[in-house]
């Protein structure tokens, strides 16, 4: 069985690189809840697990639009 891709980022990456710090290569990001800014990894900012893979009939994600 094939692994289904879990990690899309909604946000492109050269939008996300435009944004980030050119020392570090991370991005300042704000948490939902408030609280202090932190710098992330480019990779770990915009990301929502199975965007493009809902579950399908069968109880397994359908990954037919990612492939």
């Amino acid at each position: 069985m094939a692994q289904t891709t879990k990690r899309c980022h909604w946000v492109p990456e050269s939008y996300r690189k435009a944004f980030a710090e050119k020392s570090t290569g991370k991005i300042w990001r704000l948490g939902k809840d408030g609280g202090e800014p932190e710098l992330k990894r480019l990779d770990k900012v915009a990301v929502k697990f199975h965007l493009y893979s809902p579950m399908g009939t069968n109880g397994r994600r359908d990954d037919a639009l990612e492939k």
